[in-house]
Parts: C-alpha cells; structure tokens; sequence
C-alpha cells in the first residue's frame, strides 16, 4: 500500500495508518493483481472507491463483517475471438478486506456502480460520532 503525504489533519493520518495496519489478508486475484482503493473519511462517513471495470452488480458481493468491509466478485471473460495476438484480460475471481477504525451503520451504507468505478457511502454509527459535551457553571 503507498501513501501520499498531504496537509491532513492527525485524525485522517491515523485512519490510513489503521488500515494499513490492519487491512489483511491483502487483496489479490488470481494472478496475484492488487485492487486499489481510495478511503476518504469525512465528519460523518467514510466514501470507498475502486476501479471495477467490466465488473456487473450481479457478480459484485460488498459484506460488512464486524469491523471488516469485505469486496469480493469476478471479471467476466473477454469476448471470444479467434486468432489472439495478445490476450491480457482474463477473467478472475477478486478479493478485499479492509478493517475500518470505527463502527458504521451498515443499514444505512450505500454502494454505487458507475463507469467500471465502485463508490461505496458508509455512515459512521452514532457511538463513533464525535459529540459535544455541555459545560453547566456551579
């Protein structure tokens, strides 16, 4: 996994360093490919990306296990053709756990198919929330 180094508050660096840590097992297909993601955390979610092209929603199985999201499905083949001059894409079964640092409200998560690029919305549940504490004078 690589990192960017960017002006972020130390929150969002602990986050990314959380799923680091705790992100096995790693993903790779059957051919040993990594499926790269992009986590984002806001105030009250955390947005999940990743590059899915070719892939349908039929063969697309998302999972919140515990404190795990789970990405799992399957490339479909390429067309048939005869006489290949080079033949890359294959089709291939994926998968990927990443460990999130807070709890999310899986009833509410959203996921989005668009273009080949997965868009997964998860709300962050209301004890993972920062609340505010009011102060009384005595």
């Amino acid at each position: 996994m690589q990192f960017v180094r960017t002006n972020q508050s130390v929150p969002l660096q602990r986050l990314l360093h959380a799923l680091a840590q705790s992100s096995a097992p790693a993903y790779h297909d059957d051919y040993g490919r990594p499926l790269p993601v992009d986590v984002c955390e806001e105030p009250e979610r955390y947005i999940i990306s990743a590059s899915l092209p070719g892939v349908t929603p039929d063969t697309l199985h998302i999972e919140l296990e515990q404190d795990a999201l789970v990405i799992r499905g399957e490339t479909p083949a390429a067309a048939a053709a005869q006489n290949y001059v080079l033949r890359e894409r294959r089709p291939a079964r994926f998968y990927r756990q990443l460990r999130l640092p807070h709890a999310v409200n899986a009833a509410a998560a959203s996921a989005q198919l668009q273009h080949g690029v997965l868009t997964l919305s998860l709300p962050k549940a209301a004890e993972a929330l920062p609340r505010r504490i009011a102060v009384t004078a005595l």
